[in-house]
């Protein structure tokens, strides 16, 4: 699995893409890497795209243990997938997350347009440091 990220302070969003086979030690890696980053603000808009992952390899306990160790600021996330396997778990992560805490938005998206535009952004806000948008 790779991944990268951006802050954009001035748009208050963070873009991460994760790329690969993708598991829970994966996601709380990353999880871990973001909340390190001293741009990061949990009450930025955040956009996870997992469009070039392979099918996840994770749990429906899995599900649970990430949505419990998310950080609980209003915002919302965007998660962009396009594998149907992958498009269920991320549902599925979406209504344990409101469960827990019903102060933020999260949607699933199959396209990275269909989320820039619910969250009012384009996708000059979510560039890498490399200027790219994939890993």
């Amino acid at each position: 699995m790779t991944w990268e990220h951006s802050i954009n302070p001035a748009r208050r969003v963070i873009y991460t893409r994760m790329c690969g086979s993708v598991t829970i030690a994966d996601f709380l890696a990353v999880q871990s890497a973001l909340t390190a980053d001293p741009q990061f603000d949990p009450s930025f808009s955040h956009i996870s795209d997992l469009r070039d992952c392979a099918p996840l390899d994770v749990s429906a306990a899995d599900i649970g243990q990430l949505a419990s160790r998310t950080i609980r600021k209003p915002s919302r996330r965007a998660i962009v997938v396009n594998h149907e396997a992958t498009f269920g778990l991320a549902r599925m992560y979406e209504m344990r997350r409101q469960l827990v805490d019903s102060s933020g938005e999260i949607q699933v998206f199959r396209t990275l347009p269909e989320a820039l535009t619910w969250l009012g952004l384009d996708e000059a806000d979510v560039r890498t440091p490399n200027g790219t948008m994939g890993c």
